[in-house]
């Protein structure tokens, strides 16, 4: 364990290049196109020949917070929720503008000793949101893009890091 300035730095997942390749594809994922928006077919939109819109990984978590705001003025303002959009929807996308900033609490619980018991919690909210998010995702019709996909496998290698290498630690042991 590395003790520094307050924070708890476990050896074991900082040193895991996993944990540093699921980090770099996170972070790499934000600057590709992440999501093709389909056109619109309503009557504003277009006719024939309209175009789709390709959104960036940080266009979408610039976009995605908004849910949660619409979803708090919902409970008090009920008439200000869009009437194409279904009541069950709006809590999956509110939850789905959740993901990035639990992958940084999540991250954050590894270094702040006093977060550490949240860990699991996190991990598991982080899974439900991103369900929530392909629910949506599929039900508007968006094409995932290459900036998904390494979003969310970084997402995966970082909440996956902690328990790889673990059993070759312990059958090294065993054969000592």
């Amino acid at each position: 364990m590395i003790r520094s300035m307050g924070f708890n730095l476990p050896d074991g997942l900082f040193s895991r290049p996993i944990f540093w390749a699921g980090l770099i594809l996170f972070a790499s994922a934000f600057f590709l196109p992440a999501v093709r928006m389909p056109p619109s077919t309503g009557p504003s939109g277009g006719g024939p020949g309209s175009r789709s819109t390709d959104f960036l990984g940080w266009e979408c978590a610039e976009i995605t917070p908004i849910f949660t705001v619409r979803l708090l003025q919902s409970a008090f303002e009920p008439h200000r929720v869009p009437r194409d959009l279904p009541a069950w929807e709006l809590p999956l996308l509110a939850l789905s503008g959740w993901i990035s900033p639990l992958v940084f609490f999540y991250l954050l619980s590894w270094v702040v000793k006093e977060l550490s018991r949240f860990r699991r919690f996190l991990a598991g909210l982080i899974v439900l949101a991103l369900i929530a998010m392909w629910i949506v995702l599929t039900r508007e019709h968006f094409t995932l893009l290459l900036g998904h996909y390494l979003w969310v496998m970084g997402i995966v290698l970082m909440l996956t890091a902690p328990f790889v290498g673990q059993r070759s630690v312990v059958i090294r042991q065993e054969r000592l």
